[in-house]
């Protein structure tokens, strides 16, 4: 896994609605500096929160409980316990504007491994499902999805 890049994706829940989800606005790709092809515009892109996991440095330093549907399924996984998912967390909801939540019950949804566009290591992506409390925080530049 020392080599492996795993990314964490979050699906924000709406707390007053199950079927909304918050997608975040991507960043558009950089211009090439050629005025044909840079006159071009990009539609906007939105996404789910998502941010690189970290190696946990020691398994004791890790404070996040994480469930499932399957509680099999996160004994079969071994991988949560290898990545320093608060930090991952934190981050992810920076991104949407909370800084950090509380009471936020996570939910492991999938695992996800998919090949990357030519050469390289395949791109591998955790899913985790979390519903916010009402006092969280507000939302900023965010898409509630139905």
């Amino acid at each position: 896994m020392g080599t492996h890049r795993v990314n964490l994706a979050v699906i924000i829940k709406n707390p007053s609605n199950d079927e909304e989800f918050l997608l975040i606005k991507q960043t558009p790709p950089p211009k090439f500096n050629d005025p044909e092809y840079d006159s071009y515009q990009d539609s906007d892109l939105w996404d789910l929160p998502l941010t690189l996991l970290t190696p946990l440095d020691s398994p004791l330093s890790q404070h996040i409980s994480v469930g499932a549907e399957d509680s099999s399924l996160l004994e079969n996984f071994g991988l949560l316990n290898q990545f320093d998912l608060k930090l991952a967390l934190d981050q992810v909801l920076n991104q949407v504007g909370f800084g950090t939540a509380s009471e936020v019950k996570w939910k492991f949804l999938k695992y996800v491994e998919e090949p990357e566009f030519g050469p390289g290591i395949p791109v591998k992506t955790m899913y985790l499902v979390g519903k916010l409390g009402f006092h969280d925080g507000k939302l900023k530049g965010l898409i509630v999805l139905l």
